[in-house]
């Protein structure tokens, strides 16, 4: 049986001591961690900015707190909160940011972005994902040459980084670093063959199912079009299920398969097609042919950017349940917040535990204490 104990709240005073000092006669204290500013102690400041990043709105949290231990906040105190938490785990993100993109100890990434409701803006979140970290950077500026601004968002995202990155083959990710070795998300390139599959009214197929297309309404099948996302999905999922059964393959092996790989898929690329839609397509993955077969090439590089995808699901929730952020400062504060969020997800300490830990650190709040008791 699991069982959870009766919930409430521990009150107590908390001192500071304050002297003059005797050779210049200003008044001096101890430093007072973040944790024990103002009238609220650290589990409970670490509890708001988890309710905040599960995507509970500061109204909500309010009635959570009535409810449940019958402590009455305001949304203002609310905000002070998170804020004092984005603050104290600022220097953790940015050790986070340093072990992402240090190759030495994360060989393999996944990238991805999603936007982002700011001030009535439409901004953009990107997502760094590593099997150890997840990495939150939300994209500022005006509204003008928003693929430049992109663009440039990607370089500073991936900034330093050289090893493999595997992403939905935007045009955005051609600004990182010319060191990083790219690998188009199969998955993204097969939503691709999808989209033009859905509006012929055919049944939506992964690119590792072996069945014939199902439509779902009368027309003419574009069969053309179904004989090259055929064509594609063969010579990608045939890859796949090789370097699944062949794990340790070595590196002349992986070699000698990628470039098999790449003349097959450009040779079928490169027929006459008439199809619309097969032209476009086969014309795009013409153009980044080598970053489809990476991971046959380069162990241990996903073949999907499915993780950072499933990152990307956090502040998605939030744009939907909050309404996005009132400011750039939101954004800020709700980086920092997730990228610790999530990354104590992939690693295992509860993040109430490493917030309230960072929060006892002394420096991590600015400026002097409150003024009035703590508690």
């Amino acid at each position: 049986m699991t069982h959870l104990p009766a919930p409430g709240l521990s009150i107590y005073d908390v001192e500071a001591p304050r002297y003059h000092c005797p050779g210049c006669g200003e008044r001096v204290h101890a430093v007072i961690p973040e944790g024990y500013r103002g009238d609220f102690g650290p589990r409970l400041k670490a509890l708001v900015a988890e309710l905040r990043a599960l995507g509970l709105s500061f109204g909500q949290i309010v009635e959570f707190f009535v409810s449940t231990f019958r402590l009455e906040l305001s949304e203002d105190t609310l905000h002070t909160l998170e804020e004092g938490v984005a603050q104290s785990v600022d220097g953790t993100c940015r050790e986070f940011w340093e072990e992402l993109h240090d190759a030495r100890r994360t060989l393999n990434t996944e990238g991805d972005k999603t936007g982002m409701t700011v001030n009535r803006e439409t901004e953009q979140v990107w997502v760094g994902v590593s099997p150890t970290v997840t990495l939150y950077f939300t994209q500022h500026g005006s509204q003008v040459e928003k693929g430049a601004r992109s663009k440039d968002a990607a370089a500073r995202m991936w900034a330093g980084y050289t090893d493999t990155l595997t992403h939905d083959g935007l045009a955005s990710y051609h600004g990182v670093d010319e060191a990083v070795v790219h690998q188009w998300c199969l998955v993204h390139l097969n939503r691709e063959l999808q989209k033009v599959e859905t509006a012929h009214g055919i049944e939506v197929r992964g690119f590792m199912e072996e069945r014939p297309p199902k439509f779902t309404r009368a027309g003419r099948p574009p069969r053309e079009f179904l004989k090259f996302a055929t064509g594609v999905r063969v010579r990608l999922s045939k890859e796949v299920r090789w370097v699944e059964a062949h794990p340790e393959a070595s590196l002349r092996q992986r070699e000698r398969r990628y470039r098999r790989a790449l003349r097959s898929m450009a040779r079928f690329l490169m027929r006459p097609w008439k199809d619309t839609d097969a032209v476009l397509i086969s014309g795009t993955m013409r153009k980044d042919l080598e970053t489809i077969f990476t991971f046959v090439r380069v162990p241990g590089v996903p073949w999907s950017s499915n993780g950072a995808d499933r990152e990307l699901k956090v502040p998605v929730r939030i744009r939907k349940t909050q309404g996005g952020r009132k400011a750039e400062r939101g954004t800020w504060v709700m980086d920092r917040i997730l990228t610790v969020w999530r990354t104590c997800r992939r690693r295992g300490p509860p993040f109430l535990d490493v917030v309230a830990k960072r929060l006892m650190w002394a420096g991590s709040g600015p400026g002097p204490p409150l003024p009035g008791p703590t508690g």
